[in-house]
């Protein structure tokens, strides 16, 4: 028999949607038809003023991206993401996270109380909004009393729309590491601590004010990951956080008890931080073995280095041994030869031949 379809909305990151697509498993309670998702929605923009030249901006208008991000980009323009979900996806589950609230917001030139979200695609089409835009800020910068007006109001727009037994709040944040391909644990250079602080404040208002939603938590343990479909990020993640979100995605659909159901996502959750915390020391062991490979690799270097010195000094004292029996030799040589002229001199033939020279002279000087 064949499964009824759950319909799901998402007003969320990347995050949730990939956990459709890379956490798929091959046994699901329930099966999932995506209806709306709606990516780089952010309160803090979504109810600040309207610049009338943005309104007049229509998707041809755009340079770059397909026309779903477009129709994201139009919509951040028109502010009216409730007017488009409208009232009748009331029974369908509402998935949300706030990753993006954190993102920098554009100010823009016609209000100090204007804003747009400042995301990659807009940055990509940004020659036709460059005349609208001040300044770049980010949102923890604004008046605490507009952060929670803001966070108020998106609060008000969703339980007017969904109830709140629908409403799946999964509460991700930056990983500040990632995972290489190799299996190797590095850190990421985007500075994710302000970032997650703001991220967690905008969550725990939500919940203090929303009761009776489903929680889903994210370990602090979790790492990115270099071989992601969207490449490294802060929000790229490993698989198994995937294959955790869509399992705990799942379950709260399930409409089970709800401490049946807190059980049942703490042991979803227990099993995924451990699954991290593995994947960290197995990370840890390979650094390790790496560095004793480097550690010998310089270790050989070395010897190869020490072996080559000896070998030159080898050389040269070969070569001095060389030069001091020549020496010596020429040295004995020179002795051989002196004694040599010495018996000579002392020789009677040597002593004749001198009388003979010496009298010639002496009688030519006599004459």
């Amino acid at each position: 028999m064949e499964r009824e379809a759950v319909f799901v909305n998402i007003i969320s990151s990347c995050i949730c949607r990939d956990a459709f697509e890379i956490g798929k498993r091959a046994l699901m309670t329930n099966k999932f038809q995506i209806d709306l998702f709606y990516q780089a929605i952010c309160p803090f923009t979504l109810y600040s003023k309207r610049d009338d030249r943005l309104l007049k901006i229509e998707e041809e208008d755009l340079t770059f991206g397909t026309p779903w991000q477009r129709r994201i980009i139009v919509a951040e323009f028109r502010a009216n993401l409730f007017e488009r979900l409208g009232d009748e996806k009331r029974d369908s589950f509402l998935i949300l996270d706030f990753t993006d609230y954190a993102r920098g917001i554009y100010r823009l030139n016609s209000s100090d109380d204007a804003y747009i979200l400042q995301t990659d695609l807009l940055r990509k089409n940004q020659e036709v909004i460059n005349q609208c835009i001040r300044d770049v800020i980010y949102p923890w910068q604004l008046p605490q009393d507009q952060i929670n007006k803001c966070l108020d109001l998106f609060i008000e727009d969703i339980t007017k729309r969904y109830n709140r037994d629908k409403i799946i709040l999964v509460e991700a944040y930056y990983s500040s590491e990632y995972l290489t391909r190799n299996g190797i644990v590095m850190p990421l250079s985007e500075e994710c601590a302000k970032v997650n602080e703001f991220i967690k404040y905008c969550y725990e208002y939500f919940k203090n004010r929303v009761s009776g939603i489903h929680l889903i938590r994210t370990p602090d343990n979790a790492l990115s990951y270099e071989l992601h479909k969207w490449g490294v990020s802060s929000r790229h993640f490993c698989n198994e956080y995937y294959e955790y979100l869509l399992s705990a995605m799942d379950l709260c659909m399930c409409c089970y008890p709800t401490e049946e159901e807190a059980e049942a996502l703490d042991l979803l959750f227990d099993n995924v931080e451990k699954r991290f915390s593995q994947l960290r020391e197995i990370s840890r062991l390979k650094k390790e073995v790496l560095a004793g490979e480097e550690k010998r690799k310089e270790l050989a270097q070395g010897l190869e280095r020490e072996i080559e010195k000896s070998n030159e000094l080898s050389k040269e004292v070969d070569s001095l041994r060389r030069e001091r029996s020549i020496n010596k030799r020429l040295s004995y040589e020179n002795k051989y030869l002196k004694g040599e002229l010495e018996g000579i001199r002392l020789s009677k033939s040597y002593k004749i031949g001198r009388f003979l020279t010496y009298v010639p002279r002496k009688l030519r000087r006599g004459k």
